[in-house]
């Protein structure tokens, strides 16, 4: 098979499996982009990658220009605390090597980052981009190392996501199946973020797809309007899709914060001028059908 025939010159995506993944590549696609996706299953793919051996990637699959979406990762953070050297070798030092050899490649990169590298926020406090980064858990711990590798290099942007809400994250579906069965959902409480629509998201890595290097800034906070709690997503769920809803709240135990902070509130000084509009409320998303 000659290599040369399969370079991929306008978008990668890391991974389809993921809840973000799969409708990004299928939205791009509509858009008519084309889109590559890589395989950690199959060995023989040209687009093989194991981001616990990003090494044996073919990277000579990549051309100069192609931007490269990094979304893959062990995102747990249950996983993150308990195999802590598997999730380190696959969301740090697979990853930062991955994003190096795509860089040398010419390629940009779009990079998943969380809002746990802010750490938790009490009422008031606020982060934008440029605010101290201060990790909470694992996960937001091996973020942030990878936002410092790479952060004022050219062609690498840090996407800051803060919850990403729609009618199929985990939570929703979550509720709409308690509310299908007749069951009553246990709602956690406190846990509030400035969750960000899953189309807000989607429109993002649209028009990122069409900006020069020079063009993007170094970090993005991908959230909503306004800090909710998972009490105020449940009543919107309720409002716009599920009139039959009802919940119980739980207030979990401590140990359960040490890596999910309750509150983490964004804004962002550069998401409205990517969008090109106002990002999305909770109830605006619901109603969004993809």
């Amino acid at each position: 098979m000659m290599i040369e025939e399969e370079i991929v010159d306008e978008i990668v995506v890391t991974g389809s499996d993921g809840y973000i993944n799969s409708r990004l590549i299928a939205y791009l696609r509509r858009f008519g982009k084309r889109v590559a996706v890589t395989d950690m299953f199959d060995k023989a793919s040209p687009l093989y990658l194991d981001l616990a051996d990003s090494m044996s990637f073919d990277y000579a699959c990549l051309a100069p220009g192609t931007m490269v979406v990094v979304c893959a990762a062990i995102s747990s953070p249950d996983v993150c605390k308990n195999q802590y050297e598997l999730a380190y070798r696959v969301n740090v030092s697979g990853t930062v090597e991955f994003i190096r050899s795509c860089l040398e490649r010419g390629c940009r990169i779009v990079f998943f980052s969380s809002d746990t590298v802010f750490g938790g926020s009490g009422e008031g406090i606020v982060f934008d981009e440029n605010s101290l980064r201060t990790p909470v858990g694992e996960y937001g711990f091996m973020k942030k190392e990878v936002e410092d590798a790479f952060l004022g290099v050219p062609g690498f942007i840090a996407l800051r996501l803060s919850y990403v809400v729609s009618r199929y994250d985990k939570y929703t579906s979550y509720l709409l199946d308690c509310a299908s069965k007749g069951q009553v959902a246990e709602v956690f409480d406190p846990l509030e973020r400035s969750a960000v629509a899953l189309g807000d998201v989607l429109d993002v890595i649209l028009s990122l797809a069409g900006m020069a290097p020079d063009q993007m800034p170094q970090a993005c906070n991908l959230c909503g309007p306004e800090c909710v709690s998972r009490l105020e997503m449940a009543a919107a769920c309720k409002e716009v899709l599920a009139p039959a809803l009802e919940w119980r709240v739980v207030v979990p135990g401590e140990p359960f914060y040490q890596a999910r902070p309750k509150r983490i509130e964004l804004v962002s000084r550069h998401l409205e001028k990517i969008l090109s509009r106002n990002p999305k409320s909770v109830r605006e998303e619901y109603a969004s059908i993809y």
